[in-house]
């Protein structure tokens, strides 16, 4: 019996590919959706340069395709499968295996970086399950993404501590070059300086979920991956959604001490996310981005300070009447005070109503709560704005209008290094 025979008789989508019996001392998969990839090549030769680890990895490839791709990107998709296993063929390693699968004609309802995602991320989890190994890591990686030579041995590292479940990984997009243009270059640091300051106001007011969830750069234990029913086949944001709930069951952490490089290029795969960001941006005169004003975040502070004072307490209407009215209506629309009701009945502890209040005002209800007030109460602003108000609030001494220099205090921050 494997630990995840439950999860695997009932989730998988297709059917396993890899025939070659799994290695008794596995410890990390690293899995890599792919459509219409133009550079996969170099991302494997970082992979197998990597620092060798206590243990062996595998690398899971899935080239994917839908039912309304042309036969022009099937041709695409086919001729970079032929490549990968002419790379796998001379690269051989002891240390690392690579495995490259192709499906092309998914269900165009499913097909996505979602879907290929899981795939992949099965087929790891039916790996460890075959050696009875529930604390193996499953890496999700892009293909345009570069590592460093420490990336494994990182992981391995951060999960030394068998507590820990999954984690986020630091990234760097590149903000300078010469593979893109200038205004290519400026929207990328635009664009993560957003990531970062989003983060950085939710740590600020003390929401304990506050990571970052980036599809090719994340990691969890496969049983951890089984336990929280999988990865999602969404079109786009799947990493979000996924990984939110891998975070609110606790046990999740950043690895700081190696640094991921996901591309800055332009993209329209999906309807959000860096790519399609990248390329509004860059398409202007006067490039700019616009998010949450600060203010908008600091409205939910007063909220989560009184967390402690609703465990086992009757009169949870009068602890709100002192919040800002703005937030005062989002929490009659959302049901706050019936919700906390029943997580009282439930909680035995004040450290237990402390995760369970989190687990209802999670990171999905403090967006909804952002795009209300700021519909109602402060409109977005530049990040450059917004960035520059919480870097006060840190009492931190920098004052810049310049996107770089703000972008690398935000990454020390990430880092902790300020």
């Amino acid at each position: 019996m494997g630990f995840a025979d439950k999860y695997i008789s009932r989730n998988l989508f297709l059917e396993p590919f890899i025939e070659n019996k799994t290695d008794s001392d596995l410890k990390i998969i690293v899995i890599i959706p792919i459509y219409n990839e133009p550079n996969i090549i170099e991302c494997l030769n970082r992979l197998v340069s990597c620092n060798n680890i206590d243990g062996k990895v595998e690398v899971i490839i899935i080239i994917n395709s839908s039912e309304r791709d042309n036969d022009e990107l099937r041709a695409f998709n086919y001729n970079t499968y032929k490549d990968i296993n002419r790379w796998i063929s001379n690269n051989d390693s002891d240390f690392i295996s690579f495995y490259v699968r192709i499906i092309e004609n998914l269900p165009a309802k499913h097909a996505g970086v979602g879907l290929a995602r899981k795939i992949a991320m099965d087929e790891a989890l039916i790996r460890f399950n075959s050696i009875n190994r529930p604390d193996g890591i499953i890496t999700s990686f892009d293909a345009d993404t570069i590592c460093e030579a420490n990336y494994f041995t990182s992981i391995i590292d951060f999960f030394s501590n068998k507590k820990m479940r999954g984690a986020s990984i630091y990234f760097e997009h590149p903000v300078v070059g010469s593979e893109f243009s200038d205004s290519v270059y400026k929207s990328s640091a635009y664009y993560e300086l957003y990531l970062r300051y989003y983060i950085a106001s939710l740590r600020y007011i003390g929401h304990p979920h506050a990571f970052h969830c980036i599809g090719s750069a994340f990691a969890v234990r496969a049983k951890a991956y089984a336990g929280e029913g999988g990865m999602n086949r969404k079109q786009a944001g799947e990493d979000f959604y996924f990984l939110q709930k891998i975070i609110s069951s606790g046990g999740y952490g950043d690895i700081v001490d190696t640094v991921l490089h996901p591309s800055s290029r332009l993209s329209d795969r999906t309807p959000f996310g860096t790519g399609r960001s990248i390329a509004q941006m860059s398409s202007v005169d006067n490039i700019d981005y616009f998010t949450y004003s600060f203010d908008v975040f600091l409205l939910l502070i007063p909220l989560f300070k009184k967390i402690d004072m609703f465990y086992k307490y009757d009169e949870i209407h009068s602890l709100l009447s002192d919040l800002s009215p703005i937030l005062q209506e989002y929490l009659e629309k959302i049901n706050l005070c019936e919700a906390l009701e029943r997580i009282n009945q439930n909680c035995s502890t004040q450290t237990v109503f402390r995760d369970k209040f989190f687990q209802f005002f999670n990171i999905f209800k403090v967006l909804k709560f952002l795009n209300f007030a700021t519909e109602k109460y402060s409109p977005k602003e530049s990040v450059i704005v917004g960035a520059s108000s919480l870097l006060a609030h840190l009492m931190l001494p920098y004052k810049s209008n310049d996107v770089f220099v703000l972008l690398d205090i935000f990454r020390k921050l990430d880092k902790e290094l300020v």
